[in-house]
């Protein structure tokens, strides 16, 4: 399953909770702030993210469905997203919540699954380059706990 900061991220952990219910505890979401594709196409600005705020956007989002799928009643304040007391069923099978994969191949898109990820879903980098990011990922990873 797939996320996105044009995501409402109620909805998305709604949703994702569902397929982990029904797949038995199975689920990685994946998520990504979109490729040049999406960029080029203009879908941000149809669907009213600014591009610039879109890294943001999803670190708060991983906030917000974290809260929603730990909380029997979720509350959570951030710039782009706030809800006081939100209940969504079914809570996912996986505790305390879904793992969530970063995809992406820049430094931003590493230091993020690092940050905030549960994996990194790496592409277009060539062995060399992920001679570079992984051990950087990993350190990043490891100042995390």
């Amino acid at each position: 399953m797939r996320g996105s900061p044009v995501r409402n991220p109620l909805y998305a952990a709604k949703l994702a909770a569902n397929v982990d219910a029904l797949s038995g505890g199975r689920l990685i979401l994946g998520v990504g702030t979109g490729s040049r594709a999406t960029r080029m196409s203009r879908e941000f600005e149809a669907l009213g993210v600014p591009p610039e705020k879109r890294g943001a956007i999803m670190d708060e989002h991983f906030q917000a469905m974290r809260a929603i799928w730990s909380q029997p009643k979720a509350s959570f304040k951030g710039t782009y997203v706030s809800f006081t007391d939100a209940e969504v069923f079914p809570k996912p099978v996986q505790k305390p919540f879904l793992p969530i994969w970063i995809g992406g191949w820049s430094w931003k898109a590493a230091d993020r699954a690092a940050r905030l990820g549960d994996g990194w879903i790496l592409g277009w980098l060539s062995p060399s380059e992920m001679k570079e990011y992984v051990p950087a990922l990993f350190k990043r990873a490891g100042e995390r706990g």
